[in-house]
């Protein structure tokens, strides 16, 4: 399972793959909510913002924004194999788009606004919060790629291998990488 914490709201996220469902918890434990109808979900991301969530769908396959009550807020057309997502300002998102070897920025609607090939295994991602770039980690090829706000590849890290996990403290820029 997937887990996106919401600190500003005080909710925990989850995602539970096999039963189609997220729930949502109170970060003292209490159930809040929890909705169904999904196709194997499996990554998360809450925008503070908007109290909704981007969640991606294995077997739709397809990436859908959410509210808390479990109302769809958007579709996002032609995802290949959503792996991973993470918010952008404004309620968009980054998607990581495994099958095809893209990462995809779409607006809150779900409208597509960039494609970039990042190569083929694209997994996991994380934004940096300090410059809006997107650092994308591709297993098989061992690599870390880094991509800019606007969509441009800055920089290839290979010799990384089994690349996979990726997170960035902003505190120390750095960025964490599992192998």
């Amino acid at each position: 399972n997937r887990l996106s914490v919401q600190l500003s709201g005080g909710e925990i996220w989850a995602t539970a793959p096999l039963d189609g469902r997220v729930r949502i918890w109170s970060v003292d434990g209490a159930p809040l909510n929890s909705f169904n109808g999904l196709a194997e979900p499996n990554a998360i991301a809450v925008d503070p913002g908007s109290l909704t969530a981007w969640i991606c769908e294995e077997l739709g396959p397809r990436a859908r924004r959410w509210t808390a009550a479990g109302i769809t807020q958007a579709t996002v057309p032609g995802v290949g194999l959503p792996t991973d997502v993470a918010i952008t300002p404004g309620g968009g998102a980054w998607i990581v788009d495994q099958l095809r070897g893209k990462l995809l920025r779409v607006n809150a609607a779900g409208t597509p606004l960039d494609t970039v090939d990042v190569g083929s295994d694209p997994r996991r991602l994380a934004v940096d919060t300090l410059d809006g770039s997107v650092w994308v980690s591709r297993t098989t090829a061992n690599e870390v790629v880094h991509v800019s706000a606007s969509g441009a590849i800055l920089s290839r890290t290979p010799g990384l291998e089994g690349a996979y996990a990726i997170d960035i403290d902003e505190f120390r820029n750095q960025v964490w990488v599992s192998l």
